[in-house]
């Protein structure tokens, strides 16, 4: 078998990634295929040792791996002047646990479709920024990290998200914790997703990787993504 192939969804929180990312690996399973579901946050759920060690080895492992990209991604989030030590903390966490497991699913046989990827690590860092230009840190966080072979990008209105992201029983993006103490930061976090979109979606195609977008406002919409991501996982 050849190396693995790779889908990234990147969406706002709520615009149905994890329900796509399911059903594409159901999809696939049925026809056959070894599919994997690389979760970020899911990392050092299973660890033995408290989930701060655990990512405080991670970070350190990741770092001596390669020390001038980890101070070159230090440097640049940084530099976006991030609201507070726990938002600089988390989003650099984010960016070392998604390039590990980019890493471990290009060179691991099967299919990987993680329904949070690079892109969407680059807009978390954009969401908490107080000075953050989406080219500047496409250009210096993408650089060293294995780009998936599809980028699926889900649309999605803010009216939707907003919905679903006040019906959730428990709440899991920074966004949505946020939202209700400051309605305002839905309209930035579509700003900074499409600043972040474009950015992205210009980076992949140059590095010749196939990007499709998709509609997550209906449950009618489900099928045609599912249809869409195998047909392109399929190319």
């Amino acid at each position: 078998m050849g190396p693995g192939r790779v889908l990234e969804l990147f969406g706002m929180p709520s615009a149905g990634k994890s329900t796509i990312a399911r059903a594409v690996a159901e999809r696939l399973r049925a026809e056959g295929q070894e599919v994997y579901l690389p979760r970020v946050h899911n990392v050092h759920s299973g660890s033995r040792v408290p989930n701060t060690l655990s990512r405080l080895h991670m970070l350190a492992r990741e770092t001596l791996l390669d020390p001038a990209c980890k101070a070159k991604w230090l440097l640049t989030v940084r530099a976006t002047r991030q609201k507070s030590p726990a938002d600089f903390r988390t989003v650099l966490e984010n960016l070392v646990t998604v390039a590990k497991l980019a890493r471990e699913a290009h060179r691991t046989p099967g299919i990987h479709v993680f329904d949070q990827g690079l892109a969407q690590a680059i807009w978390s860092v954009g969401l908490s920024a107080q000075q953050f230009d989406a080219a500047s840190a496409v250009a210096q966080l993408a650089a060293a990290v294995p780009l998936p072979h599809v980028l699926a990008v889900v649309s999605v209105s803010l009216g939707a998200v907003r919905e679903r992201l006040a019906a959730r029983p428990v709440v899991t993006s920074r966004l949505g914790h946020r939202l209700p103490g400051d309605p305002a930061l839905l309209d930035r976090a579509s700003e900074v997703f499409d600043a972040v979109r474009a950015e992205f979606e210009r980076f992949a195609v140059k590095r010749g990787v196939d990007v499709i977008t998709l509609r997550g406002d209906e449950p009618r919409d489900l099928d045609a993504s599912i249809r869409c991501v195998v047909e392109a996982l399929s190319a």
